[in-house]
């Protein structure tokens, strides 16, 4: 069985990196940004999130398959990272600060482990089976 806590230290550096790229795109006044195939938006910050956040996830096990929902899938394999490095690009484009990084481990068809990071806000949060619900190193709990 796969030991997801175990991943949260390097998940959690991995995506506190690109805090500082995506601080400086955010302050840039924003390009026109694209589109995709399916109409929805896509920008520059997309990509290089991508590319950044995946070569961690790639970095984690050689076994495991990473797909974006820019690039699809990068590698093949068993458990499967999803991974979307800009959710809210439109509100990124709109410089609206409701976007956040995100992925998740899905391990056959059951989800195993899933992660968001607003660099924004500088906030961290996990949730796994078992594990519960985290937010900078804080346990979450329900009334």
């Amino acid at each position: 069985m796969l030991e997801v806590g175990a991943l949260v230290p390097e998940l959690e550096r991995a995506f506190r990196d690109v805090q500082d790229v995506v601080r400086r795109a955010w302050r840039t006044p924003p390009a026109r940004p694209g589109r995709k195939e399916d109409g929805t938006v896509v920008t520059a910050l997309d990509h290089e999130l991508e590319s950044r956040l995946s070569a961690a996830l790639l970095d984690l096990d050689p076994d495991w398959g990473v797909t974006g929902e820019e690039g699809g899938v990068l590698r093949e394999g068993g458990p499967t990272w999803h991974l979307d490095a800009l959710d809210g690009s439109l509100n990124f484009s709109r410089r609206l600060p409701l976007f956040v990084c995100q992925a998740a481990l899905v391990e056959g068809n059951e989800p195993r482990l899933a992660v968001i990071y607003d660099p924004l806000r500088d906030v961290f949060a996990w949730a796994a089976k078992g594990h519960g619900a985290w937010e900078d190193g804080v346990r979450l709990e329900v009334s």
